[in-house]
């Protein structure tokens, strides 16, 4: 049984038939099965309370992890690491500027101690030309002994102080390079 006729489908041509009282109540029939409502609701009961059990199961886990699983933020271990970077580079400019005080000051103490050096010579060379000029004046064979002498100082004393130049040259270019770092 159908509410419409459509044998007239193929032409083009849809009647409509309405259907009486009894026809709409067998309809509805149809539509509107027999339900057992005391077992339905035992069953949607049932669904409710397995999800019920399904979420609580969930949230108890969610709420063990948040208590006993918990890993410490990136934000957190960047900070961490961050001061842990900002200790040591503080800690190893502090090391370098206490090496470069130290190199300067004994820098210091080079120059101190070439300005001496080149007292020394400086004395050593007036006294060599005065030695000399004494000599000269007297003509003493036993005086050329010693300005043999006193030249072999002034020699000795000129490697010296090159060898000072040199190292105050090498102290000099280190200070600059730990300046520089």
């Amino acid at each position: 049984f159908t509410p419409w006729n459509c044998s007239h489908y193929s032409t083009g041509e849809l009647q409509h038939s309405t259907p009486n009282k009894g026809e709409r109540e067998m309809i509805l029939a149809q539509l509107q099965p027999d339900l057992n409502w005391p077992e339905t609701l035992k069953a949607l009961v049932g669904i409710v309370g397995i999800l019920s059990i399904i979420y609580l199961v969930f949230s108890v886990a969610i709420a063990w992890k948040k208590l006993f699983g918990r890993r410490p933020p990136i934000a957190e271990e960047l900070d961490r690491l961050e001061k842990k970077l900002h200790a040591e580079i503080v800690e190893s400019h502090s090391r370098a500027y206490k090496k470069s005080e130290e190199a300067r000051s004994q820098v210091e103490d080079l120059r101190k101690h070439f300005d001496a050096v080149q007292d020394v010579i400086r004395d050593a060379a007036r006294a060599s030309d005065a030695s000399l000029r004494d000599l000269m004046d007297t003509k003493v064979g036993v005086v050329s002994l010693d300005l043999i002498h006193v030249g072999r100082q002034v020699a000795g004393l000129q490697g010296q102080t090159e060898l000072q130049n040199q190292q105050l040259a090498r102290m000099d270019s280190k200070l600059d390079r730990l300046a520089e770092k």
